[in-house]
């Protein structure tokens, strides 16, 4: 760590009850530095992966959340930055997924999906993948884009950056839940990319409010968390059905072999049948369902 950086930490000591955006934001950042330190001893395993992208996605939803507080110019530079390293996670992310669901239904059918010409094929092309950004971590580059970024935060100049953070955020997540309710009440649950945006709303608005929750002590914004990962994992089982099946069938390319495809037509279909269970279960609760349940704060 730079001795400028550790400098800036050290005057920040005071303030880590996290009750100012610079505290608010160095707690994602060192959340995403963490994520970056444990993921070498689990040697690119699902759980690493995932918890990096999870502490990188929270990273990004925490800018959005301060956006105002920040010139356009900086801040988008910097979303850009966050956003590069998520997108080379991920299709690794999205084998380990297909490989878990390959062992389910190899468990139904009796199949050593260790075997199976779907998990080899699964496993060389993750393994391809995790070279090429392990590669990419080992130079160092994710510590000094974050170290960089969190200098950014606590020298980046913005009106009423600490007087009005408590009213700030008051006033912000009141902002960011009465237009998730909107989008969630004239949401088309057949325009998949509607849906994908909901999604992605979801997921900011839940990681916002599990911070509220935590330092607010507030049981409500608890509540609606819990409510938004429900209907986060479901809009992921309908979205992601498409890009899956995509890269399924990009895997088995021009191979002529019977049991490959017949393993990726098994698994095309589960899939499919867990994101038309999803569909029912989101409709079954139906969109104003949840639109009752996140009242506004």
């Amino acid at each position: 760590m730079s001795k400028k950086l550790a400098h800036k930490l050290k005057q920040k000591k005071k303030t880590d009850s996290l009750t100012t955006v610079d505290s608010f934001m160095t707690e994602a950042v060192r959340t995403a530095l963490t994520a970056q330190t444990k993921y070498f001893p689990l040697d690119g395993s699902a759980e690493g992966v995932h918890a990096l992208r999870i502490a990188l996605r929270k990273l990004r939803a925490y800018l959005s959340f301060v956006a105002l507080l920040y010139s356009v110019e900086s801040q988008e530079y910097w979303k850009n930055i966050l956003q590069s390293w998520s997108v080379r996670t991920a299709e690794i992310r999205e084998l380990d997924v297909l490989q878990a669901e390959w062992e389910k239904v190899s468990s139904l059918l009796n199949v050593d999906s260790l075997q199976s010409p779907l998990s080899d094929c699964l496993s060389k092309h993750r393994n391809n993948l995790l070279a090429l950004f392990n590669e990419s971590l080992q130079t160092g580059k994710l510590t000094e884009d974050l170290q960089a970024f969190l200098v950014w935060v606590l020298n980046e100049k913005t009106q009423g950056k600490e007087d009005s953070w408590q009213s700030y955020t008051d006033w912000r997540l009141k902002k960011w839940l009465k237009n998730l309710r909107q989008q969630m009440k004239n949401i088309d649950i057949m325009d998949n990319e509607a849906m994908h945006r909901l999604r992605i709303k979801c997921k900011k608005n839940r990681y916002i409010l599990e911070w509220y929750a935590r330092t607010r002590k507030d049981q409500q914004a608890a509540r609606i968390a819990t409510v938004l990962k429900q209907v986060q994992d479901y809009l992921g089982d309908i979205h992601d059905l498409e890009p899956e099946v995509e890269l399924l069938n990009k895997l088995g390319g021009n191979d002529q072999e019977s049991e490959l495809l017949k393993e990726i037509a098994l698994l095309s279909g589960w899939q499919a049948k867990r994101a038309y269970d999803a569909l029912q279960a989101f409709s079954t609760q139906g969109k104003d369902g949840y639109y009752n349940l996140v009242l506004e704060k």
